[in-house]
């Protein structure tokens, strides 16, 4: 058994930068509003296990109406015995209902019921800079992977300004005939809009039935990802120069979910509705999420990049500290990308494209170089791509030293001190290495399943997301970070863990393990040496 068996050793961390995630606990419960002013009605999720269901109700729906109105006041049932505002039954099963904080504390007790959350206002943030990550039309991963061609990104945010340049067409096919999605006709929207780029947009917003984009974020963050090549574009007069996304020819399917009231019940429906695997929501509401890379107390005598910003999120995670988080970092300050076109508002200039920086940034960022690893290997599983990602990260700046963090201030030397691993997790994302096979950290939705069991998850929690794989059959090794997962962290303990790589390139290749261990740490690696005769061949 190894103590660890994967290359590169230490921090090797994991895929998707979502920078709230490791600020949540796994399992959100129900608010207690006893010790609070009496509020009125709220829109609530309710989780719910299918299977429970009477066999005296004839249908899901006569379930949930009669536990709603078995757990509500009699005058609530008088005045409206149809509260329910959604039901699911694709992803999950449960339903949207509003009620007050008492009535959702005594419905998550009821039988049947897996979870009851609150629905929230989230506040959003966006990002882009192909450029800064090496890619060049001319050569490497945009040349191996036709700029992302073949490959459609879904967004579930505040819609999209179909009219913008960053959507055109151009030199795009029809898309793949297994697409079942489609543009939805809306006010203040024509369906024909759509195109080769565009090809799937619908709204979830009821209080503005259009697709649409009037805030901007849901246009910024599709032009970073997979925006189309516009060139000589900029802010007026100024940043001029070719605006494209990561994946300049990836196809876009936009969901709008996002506005601006405290009761968005929809923006869970359109999961199940698109056929999703989840919903992932950054959750920015109860900090500030801008910020400078630079206070007024110092400045750096060089232009090093990157720099960890201010606001970026950092780790260890409260959840599982066991592994490494963040994952990757990737830009996110002034990123210039496509915005609605109309004086508004969200758009004093009347600029067809702003900058803009916050902690989501690095999503589409992210998003846009996981689907060129896609497009390049299409048979990848989501873990396999995760791992390339953060197993290829960057560890210095362009100044070959460590990556600098501007919220830690050297009051000595000045200038900013070294970022730790909390800060950069693997590191800055590099798309060019990310798409070279050779060993990759796989996991099987059963092992996450069993890492979920080892965080203690119940089974009723776990069927509402994996019904067929619902059952804590077995213990991981390790607990928690015995996940095959690209990073782990030892906190002042002595531990054997194991990892399992699998050889994705062809032909045999020999590997050799090299420890790079932190000051008074001490890493011993069993296997120090892997042979490999085949593709596809897994070695622990």
């Amino acid at each position: 058994m190894a103590s660890m068996s994967s290359l590169p050793l230490l921090y090797l961390p994991l895929l998707l930068l979502l920078p709230q995630l490791s600020h949540s606990a796994p399992i959100p419960q129900p608010k207690n509003l006893a010790h609070q002013k009496p509020q009125p009605w709220n829109t609530y999720i309710v989780h719910a296990n299918h299977l429970a269901k009477p066999p005296h109700f004839a249908t899901l729906g006569h379930w949930y109406t009669s536990m709603v109105d078995s757990h509500s006041p009699r005058a609530a049932v008088t005045v409206d015995s149809s509260r329910i505002l959604y039901t699911y039954d694709t992803v999950m099963h449960g339903f949207a209902v509003q009620i007050t904080g008492d009535e959702a504390r005594r419905l998550s007790g009821a039988v049947g019921v897996t979870g009851v959350y609150e629905d929230r206002l989230l506040h959003l943030q966006t990002t882009r800079s192909p450029g800064f990550l090496g890619l060049d039309p001319g050569f490497g991963a945009w040349r191996d992977t036709n700029l992302g061609n073949g490959v459609i990104i879904g967004f579930v945010d505040s819609g999209i300004w179909p009219e913008s340049p960053s959507f055109n067409d151009h030199g795009l096919g029809p898309v793949r005939s297994s697409w079942r999605g489609k543009c939805v006709g809306a006010e203040n929207f024509d369906a024909n809009l759509c195109n080769n780029k565009l090809v799937g947009i619908k709204t979830f917003d009821k209080l503005v039935p259009s697709p649409r984009d009037v805030s901007g974020h849901g246009t910024h963050v599709a032009s970073t990802a997979a925006g189309s090549e516009v060139r000589d574009t900029g802010i007026l007069m100024f940043a001029r120069g070719t605006a494209r996304g990561v994946g300049p020819k990836a196809r876009i399917a936009m969901y709008k979910i996002v506005v601006c009231t405290d009761s968005d019940d929809w923006k869970i429906e359109i999961v199940p509705q698109v056929g999703a695997a989840g919903l992932i929501l950054v959750d920015n509401s109860s900090w500030s999420p801008d910020g400078t890379i630079f206070s007024s107390a110092f400045t750096l005598p060089e232009n090093r990049a990157p720099t960890v910003a201010s606001f970026s999120s950092r780790g260890p995670s409260p959840v599982v500290p066991e592994l490494l988080k963040p994952d990757v970092i990737a830009p996110g300050v002034n990123i210039l990308a496509a915005w609605p076109g109309s004086a508004s508002l969200a758009n004093p200039r009347n600029s067809s494209y702003q900058l803009d920086a916050g902690t989501s940034i690095a999503c589409p960022q992210v998003a846009g170089v996981a689907a060129l690893i896609k497009e390049k290997h299409g048979t990848w599983t989501p873990a396999m791509m995760r791992s390339k990602l953060m197993t290829t990260a960057g560890t210095l700046d362009n100044t070959d030293r460590e990556i600098p963090d501007s919220a830690v201030v050297d009051r000595v030397r000045g200038g900013a001190t070294a970022a730790t691993p909390f800060a950069t997790g693997a590191g800055p994302v590099r798309p060019q290495l990310a798409l070279d096979p050779d060993l990759v950290y796989d996991a099987s939705s059963r092992e996450y399943i069993d890492f979920l069991c080892a965080l203690n998850y119940t089974t009723e929690q776990l069927r509402r997301f994996a019904p067929d794989l619902a059952t804590c059959a077995r213990e991981l090794p390790g607990g928690p970070a015995g996940l095959n997962y690209p990073s782990f962290v030892v906190v002042f303990d002595v531990r054997t863990l194991t990892r399992t790589v699998t050889k994705v390139s062809e032909g045999a290749e020999k590997y050799k393990v090299t420890v790079a261990a932190p000051e008074h740490v001490n890493v011993t690696v069993t296997q120090a040496t892997l042979e490999f005769k085949e593709q596809y061949e897994k070695r622990s």
